[in-house]
């Protein structure tokens, strides 16, 4: 008969001597730590209600004592008030005990703070978060030097059972409601009852072997406690994002004494080896990334962001100079676009509206982003369309648009119809001119440019009735 290896490794497991060690863990997302505990050095006391044992979720009622002048009615009431003092101005941050084992056991590892299976699929993203080690004592002396701003603090392993009585038999005294107010006596009730209210959960969580620190204090918000010199050691799930490791070298750099671990898992087993940061030889780190789209400047990142900032900064003087500079050429365009749309809503069969575009601009020619070479400092324009009715069938646009160079000016207009087709509009340009000048006489050739595209407003409505059949 083959031996059964496994029952006697589980006995040799359950019957071997445990020594607990001076440290503690704590399971998170790969974002909470690093983004908010590595990041601030600093680790959160969230409300108490948001634990996740129906035994501290919901409210704990406690018995109400005494014959005070109170309208039994209230008592709901004074029961929600007792533990809104109680349970939501308390907070808690939550930490598994580490048990060290003889090196004769086969795993010795399996009562570590970082081993736990349940805890790393409930807190740990399912192995892609992050587990945080820390000095016990350094810890409980960071939550001491903040106790002088809490009602009170509180810190000790939590106890699991089976069986609550409840409130138990003692409770809130309603002569002393009466005299101190409810909220001094549900204040003082938890500091009496800490450990049965803030260190007793049911059986089924046993496994998480937990250590709590827990504060009450008077603001609605989470405590957020100094964790810089406590944290010893930090240990990346199995399925840690390999792209998330240089977040994490940059917030550890301050941090360079801690060190880092990664976990892997192997037949049925978490392996911890020992995880270098920024080390090329590992083979678990994430290659540099290198974009498949180069940059035609050359330099480093910091470089050329610098110089795209200062692009960015140029344009932004240049298009408030090129704003004002065209005002006087813009006004020429409003009154001769005017006037354009004045003729071409005399056309039969119609509606003509006018629009903001730099329509008038080939595309290729239009302002470009800051520091991709020359371009428009500004540029505006407006365009009259008549679409012919019934709508989507054919429209005619007459265009004008203006560009600032500088102390050059660029002035476009043009005229084009567009025929609705199932298989893809058709455009087709029936005229266009283009005139370049100092900013000085640009009013005035803008004028003589306006003046010409109305001239060849009456070949082109013509081109355009014919289309439309009018």
């Amino acid at each position: 008969m083959p031996t059964d290896y496994t029952a006697y490794f589980e006995e040799e497991l359950r019957n071997a001597p445990k020594r607990q060690t001076d440290d503690l863990y704590h399971y998170t997302s790969s974002d909470a730590a690093i983004l908010g505990i590595l990041a601030t050095r600093t680790i959160r006391l969230s409300p108490f209600h948001g634990t996740n044992d129906l035994w501290e979720s919901k409210p704990l009622y406690p018995s109400l004592q005494g014959s005070a002048e109170f309208r039994p009615e209230a008592t709901m009431e004074l029961w929600d008030e007792i533990d809104r003092y109680i349970r939501m101005h308390s907070k808690v941050a939550c930490f598994v005990n580490d048990w060290d084992l003889p090196e004769a056991v086969l795993d010795r590892d399996a009562l570590r703070g970082w081993s736990h299976l349940s805890l790393w699929a409930h807190y740990g993203r399912r192995h892609a978060g992050v587990c945080l080690r820390f000095d016990r004592q350094k810890l409980l002396s960071a939550f001491e030097a903040a106790k002088r701003s809490a009602v009170h603090q509180f810190s000790g392993d939590v106890r699991y059972r089976t069986v609550s009585l409840g409130a138990g038999p003692e409770g809130i005294d309603l002569l002393q409601v009466q005299e101190f107010g409810a909220d001094a006596a549900a204040l003082r009730y938890s500091e009496t009852h800490h450990q049965e209210l803030f260190f007793s959960k049911h059986m089924d969580w046993s496994n998480e072997s937990e250590f709590r620190l827990v504060r009450t204090d008077l603001s609605p918000s989470p405590f957020y406690l100094d964790i810089a010199d406590a944290l010893n050691g930090v240990f990346l799930g199995d399925e840690f994002p390999t792209e998330r490791i240089p977040a994490l070298q940059a917030v550890l750099g301050p941090l360079a004494s801690v060190p880092t671990f990664q976990l892997r898992f192997h037949n049925r087993r978490l392996w911890c080896y020992p995880f270098e940061l920024g080390s090329t030889s590992n083979a678990d780190v994430v290659a540099e990334t290198v974009s498949s789209f180069s940059a035609r400047r050359e330099g480093t990142l910091a470089a050329r962001l610098d110089e795209l900032r200062a692009a960015e900064l140029e344009a932004d003087a240049s298009l408030t100079v090129a704003r004002e500079a065209a005002q006087p050429v813009a006004a020429v365009l409003t009154e001769g676009v005017d006037l354009v749309a004045a003729e071409v809503v005399e056309w039969p069969a119609t509606v003509v509206q006018v629009h903001s575009s730099i329509t008038a601009v080939p595309e290729g020619q239009r302002r470009r982003a800051p520091g991709t070479g020359e371009t428009a400092a500004y540029e505006t324009g407006l365009m009259v369309v008549a679409e012919h009715q019934p709508q989507y069938s054919f429209t005619f646009v007459a265009a004008v648009a203006i560009q600032v160079f500088d102390k050059r000016v660029r002035m476009q207009a043009t005229i084009s119809v567009e025929t609705w087709l199932d298989t893809g509009n058709l455009q087709e340009e029936l005229w266009r001119e283009v005139e370049e000048t100092d900013v000085a006489a640009a009013p005035t050739l803008a004028k003589l440019l306006l003046d010409r595209l109305r001239e060849a407003l009456p070949s082109s409505r013509e081109a355009f009735d014919r289309r439309r059949g009018v």
